[in-house]
């Protein structure tokens, strides 16, 4: 059996998700979702339903009004700002943990997703092109596929290491090579199994290499370079965050400035703070 089918064999052992969270997923493709179907969707999980409600009241998530169940939430903050909260609580427990291959401690991936899923916004509402709850979401999962991956990594990282350092391939190239598979197709075969929206899967799916679509999709570009620029401010690099490339002239694309740049990673950094008082110190921000 190749590490491809091996890995693919790990994605159907990997913890599933929340019930919820896929549910309302499947909803989230469809024009006619109603509120009282996501209701309760949500209220059948108590645990869910008191996370969202403390996140839907922090700061960061702008509860400028107490928000006191989950149809208020809606209703003052939409069904795409719900499922990201529902995503968050979700996730939480899944990549909060060590991941070996990538020499990244408990908390570290988690501590890096979060930022790229807050830069993601950000940008999206300084582009102006996209849904910045979608890119938030696709964000926050784009590095999901190391979960699957890492051990197989942590087997060949000499190998993958060697191979980037010879050729001078980016990590995921190396990856791809050795394993036949890199960690972002594995994330995008994930989401397919779990029904993401199609651009939350194309965005984890080629957030390292936009270049290879054949057609700009700015949710792509997006969240490439929030997690270029993460890892440049030292948020979660792990053992391969240097081995990644920025797709270049991708800022002059969207007319990004080094202090726009510079602007956006300030004040996220802010709203990381204020969001990571809902995690244990483990996985804290």
């Amino acid at each position: 059996m190749t590490y491809r089918d091996l890995i693919r064999k790990s994605i159907k052992g990997l913890p599933a998700i929340s019930p919820v969270v896929s549910d309302i997923a499947k909803l989230m493709n469809r024009p006619d979702v109603s509120i009282e179907k996501i209701v309760k969707i949500i209220e059948y999980d108590p645990g869910m339903t008191a996370n969202i409600l403390r996140m839907a009241n922090s700061p960061y998530f702008g509860g400028a009004q107490n928000i006191n169940s989950i149809r208020q939430a809606i209703v003052r903050l939409g069904t795409k700002r719900l499922f990201d909260l529902a995503v968050l609580s979700a996730v939480y427990g899944i990549i909060d943990r060590p991941i070996n291959g990538y020499n990244l401690p408990p908390g570290e991936l988690w501590h890096h997703s979060v930022a790229v899923a807050i830069i993601s916004r950000k940008l999206a509402d300084h582009i102006g092109l996209v849904d910045p709850d979608t890119v938030f979401t696709a964000g926050l999962l784009h590095d999901i596929g190391k979960v699957v991956i890492a051990r197989f990594v942590e087997e060949e990282f000499l190998k993958i290491d060697a191979l980037s350092d010879k050729t001078g391939l980016s990590f995921e190239e190396a990856e791809k090579e050795v394993l036949g598979v890199d960690h972002a197709e594995v994330g995008s075969e994930l989401l397919n199994a779990w029904d993401f929206p199609p651009r939350i899967v194309m965005a984890v799916r080629f957030h390292h290499a936009p270049q290879d679509l054949d057609r700009s999709i700015p949710e792509v570009d997006i969240v490439h370079i929030a997690d270029m620029l993460s890892l440049i401010m030292g948020i979660g690099p792990g053992r391969d965050g240097l081995r990644y490339k920025l797709s270049t002239s991708i800022d002059k694309k969207y007319f990004l400035s080094r202090l726009a740049l510079e602007n956006i990673a300030s004040n996220a950094l802010d709203d990381m703070q204020n969001l990571g008082e809902f995690f244990p110190a483990n996985g804290g921000i």
